[in-house]
């Protein structure tokens, strides 16, 4: 099923559903055709595809100045709550108020795979407009204003004139004003000339002995920082095929589901229609995904795992209720390709390789060896056949594989610190005994480190590193 079949039977253009699925201008008369076409045929793009044919991955790049300032956390926790009602998720960069960085980060979110920009700027310049100007892609000016670009910005002109009328009127007559650089427009120069013109109605000069600039940073009053960024960024095998109708993150399987309520066949983002479901992990969230697509209707769904049960990561209970809930478990098997079907672009079958366990890695569970010769293919039918490559080879057919292999931490905090070093998988490493990192000064927990684990051991991690940051602090008192 394809975007022109659903064109030829609602009547309408290709291009007007392309526009209807990725929220574009679509009369309400077309809007209900194609609704209706796709609520009869369950119908459902791939975010995956989707983002190959239009550019589009539901992700919004947002670029912060400070993400140890307060107002800056609560104005990115805004975001976050608002793009996730919508299905979208963020990319963080903090600059560190360094117009480079600024201009780095730009550059980056102009080219990679975001549909949008949220940038909280500092300092802004000729640099910065001329890059701006260059996007092909939507891009939002917050905090700052800009006539060029779309702004969403405070009024601290008068807010500061505001605030220095009010102690005026409590009589006070010898105010002092603590700002940033007056290179900054809006939080240093607005602010500052709310204050003096404050100061003016009521007669007052401004004493320029009381009017200080800072810059806020660890060595005006921050001294250390604690990163408890997490880790939400789903990894894939890099296996041919991943790009197909049909494949997604177990991230996206069950936001799409509950958050999205996908469940729902009246809402915009129904999930996919499967009949055979593969899941790829072995952990507590591939067992969710496996049991929440048998509650979404799939007649098989499997739990593809490179290793043996007894080396599951996934907690005993939900391996036994998966089973118990008709979940097939094919351990010791591994994906090599996703198979799809050349006119349509949808998964027909998975080609995966028999494993056997090796010697122990360093996380104490044996290493998985593939067995040579021993390729198969799954596929949607249940069936085990025979098909004509060397060795043992079998087919059982899926039209649907969410891969739960993990996920990573955003690799912009680390790539982009001096001194702040990570392992092979992208977690943070620290002192385990006083959660700091590598760099001074700078401390770290929870999914960042560890990778995706529970809230249990990042409330620890949180826990362990205050201590140590109040230790850190008193001693350099």
């Amino acid at each position: 099923m394809t975007i022109n079949t659903i064109a030829k039977m609602a009547g309408v253009s290709p291009a007007t559903v392309s526009r209807y699925l990725n929220q574009g201008y679509v009369s309400e008369e077309k809007k209900e055709r194609i609704r209706n076409v796709i609520e009869q045929t369950g119908y459902s793009p791939s975010p995956s595809a989707q983002m190959l044919r239009t550019g589009k991955n539901h992700l919004v790049g947002v670029i912060v100045p400070r993400i140890n300032s307060e107002p800056v956390a609560e104005m990115v926790e805004g975001i976050t709550r608002i793009m996730a009602q919508a299905g979208y998720q963020i990319l963080l960069a903090n600059t560190s108020n360094q117009v480079e960085k600024e201009l780095e980060f730009l550059k980056i979110f102009r080219t990679n795979n975001v549909d949008g920009v949220i940038f909280m700027g500092t300092l802004m310049s000729k640099r910065h407009l001329t890059v701006m100007r260059s996007y092909q892609k939507p891009i939002v000016l917050l905090a700052q204003q800009e006539e060029i670009i779309p702004s969403v910005y405070f009024d601290d002109y008068q807010s500061a004139y505001l605030a220095t009328e009010i102690l005026l009127k409590r009589d006070c007559r010898e105010i002092a004003y603590i700002g940033v650089t007056l290179k900054d427009r809006a939080v240093g120069r607005n602010r500052r000339i709310g204050f003096t013109d404050a100061l003016a109605q009521y007669q007052i000069q401004p004493d320029e002995r009381r009017m200080v600039e800072t810059q806020f940073d660890m060595e005006d009053g921050y001294e250390a920082v604690f990163v408890g960024s997490g880790a939400g960024l789903p990894r894939f095998m890099g296996i041919p095929g991943e790009s197909l109708v049909g494949v997604c993150s177990a991230n996206e399987y069950l936001t799409r589901i509950n958050l999205m309520k996908g469940y729902r066949e009246e809402y915009d983002t129904p999930v996919i229609k499967s009949k055979a479901v593969a899941v790829v992990g072995g952990g507590n969230v591939a067992m969710d995904a496996a049991r929440s697509a048998l509650r979404m209707g799939a007649e098989h769904v499997y739990i593809v795992y490179r290793r043996s049960e007894a080396e599951m990561p996934a907690r005993k209970e939900e391996v036994h209720h998966a089973k118990e809930e008709g979940v097939e478990f094919l351990n010791l098997n591994n994906p090599v390709e996703i198979l799809g079907d050349e006119k349509t672009g949808r998964v027909n079958g998975m080609k995966c390789i028999k494993m056997e366990l090796g010697e122990p890695d360093e996380s104490g569970r044996r290493r998985p060896v593939a067995i040579p010769g021993s390729e198969y293919v799954l596929d949607a039918s249940g069936r085990r056949s025979p098909i004509p490559i060397e060795g043992s080879n079998y087919v059982l057919d899926v039209d649907t594989v969410i891969m739960s292999i993990g996920t990573s931490p955003n690799p912009l905090i680390r790539t982009t610190t001096a001194g702040l070093e990570a392992n092979k998988r992208g977690c943070l490493i620290v002192n385990e005994d006083t959660m700091q990192t590598t760099k001074d000064g700078v401390y770290a927990g929870g999914d960042a480190v560890t990778g995706a684990a529970t809230v249990i051991l990042a409330m620890g991690a949180g826990k362990k590193a205050a201590a140590s940051i109040d230790e850190y602090i008193k001693a350099k008192a």
